[in-house]
């Protein structure tokens, strides 16, 4: 019997692709990277969707991808949309972790007033 969550070795399984399906845009498509964008409304809109559903059903959400490296605000709407992990390329790890501070500490800020 195989655990759906997890994969052969008991790690946390891999999730769906989330960003691509919603703009029906597949990465290796070089004609439509220019109009392929992460901070589209729609996908914004999918993402709080999947992690309020999944928050309400006790799964955790992660995500994976260049976006929070690439657009400052980007890493601060994960946060606000209360993504709880947040997968980085190794050159990355120091500024996202920094801007991931910031963003909670805003969220914090405004929390408590």
């Amino acid at each position: 019997m195989t655990d759906p969550d997890h994969d052969e070795h008991g790690q946390p399984g891999r999730g769906l692709p989330l960003v691509a399906p919603a703009l029906q845009r597949d990465r290796p498509c070089p004609e439509l990277s220019h109009i392929f964008d992460e901070r589209n409304k729609a996908v914004k809109r999918a993402i709080r969707q999947v992690i309020r559903t999944a928050h309400e059903n006790d799964r955790k959400v992660g995500i994976c991808g260049q976006a929070p490296r690439d657009y400052p605000e980007f890493a601060a709407f994960l946060v606000e949309a209360g993504i709880d992990s947040i997968s980085l390329s190794p050159d990355s790890v120091m500024e996202i972790i920094n801007r991931v501070a910031q963003a909670e500490d805003t969220l914090h800020i405004h929390s408590s007033k």
